[in-house]
């Protein structure tokens, strides 16, 4: 399966078509992201876009999503108190053109609150481990993002997957760089192969966009932390293409 990694100025010229989507979105797409369907994918990528879909959150289910939140008091979740900042983050775990039953709203409005406070616990976790790591040339934090593009057989289209890792660095001798990815946890640490599908698929994008043989992962609970060492895994990276492109076929162009 032929993919490009390039800065792409011009690779747009050669399709009719090129179909935006971020590395961390292709889980949900292939069906591997329990908490976004590849429905709503789809949907955003024809040109809907979630508030128009506002409407269909009563008033009464985003209290009751409040309610079963307020009983948890996660810190960190801005706009806590206010109604408005609940309601953005219930829009997010909206699927587009779906309504949901009140315990699966409640379910992904929460998923969308902990994704909230992980990524304002991220730059806390990412410059503990840097400065924990050894035989280290040069560190990257908040690298530039990369493109690749995936050619969509039998249509002149293609997708233009983006993503930028939270770091990367250069072990001494190494001339390809590291991942480097941090998630805060909310109720525990994962083993290896505890660790959540959509987030595996995201880091084999990375270190295929970045040209990297290995991530190191770093998991921090409370003040318990985990590192893991994932590597790059060609099988699994072109599975995962062959999905996207299988997700194109029957939910962009019907095939």
């Amino acid at each position: 399966m032929k993919c490009v990694v390039a800065s792409g100025k011009h690779f747009n010229t050669f399709f009719e078509m090129l179909i935006a989507i971020y590395a961390s979105n292709v889980a949900a797409a292939i069906g591997e992201n329990p908490y976004q369907s590849a429905n709503a994918i789809a949907a955003e990528i024809k040109g809907f876009r979630r508030d128009q879909y506002a409407a269909l959150l009563g008033q009464e289910m985003v209290k009751a999503g409040i309610g079963k939140l307020a009983d948890q008091r996660i810190d960190g979740c801005p706009g806590w108190e206010n109604f408005a900042g609940i309601k953005a983050l219930a829009q997010k775990a909206l699927p587009l053109g779906t309504l949901l039953d009140r315990n699966e709203f409640v379910r992904r409005l929460t998923s969308e609150v902990y994704k909230c406070v992980g990524i304002r616990n991220k730059p806390k976790i990412l410059r503990r481990f840097l400065d924990e790591l050894k035989d280290v040339s040069q560190t990257i934090e908040n690298p530039s993002s990369v493109t690749m593009y995936l050619p969509i057989p039998g249509h002149n289209s293609c997708f233009k997957i983006s993503g930028r890792a939270n770091a990367l660095i250069f072990e001494d001798n190494t001339k390809s760089p590291i991942v480097i990815q941090v998630r805060s946890r909310q109720n525990e640490l994962y083993d290896e192969e505890e660790i959540p599908l959509f987030e595996t698929v995201q880091i084999q994008l990375y270190l295929l966009l970045y040209k990297s043989e290995k991530c190191y992962f770093r998991q921090q609970f409370g003040e318990e932390t985990s590192s893991i060492t994932i590597l790059a895994d060609e099988d699994r990276q072109q599975q995962i293409l062959k999905k996207l492109e299988t997700f194109a076929l029957e939910s962009l162009f019907n095939v």
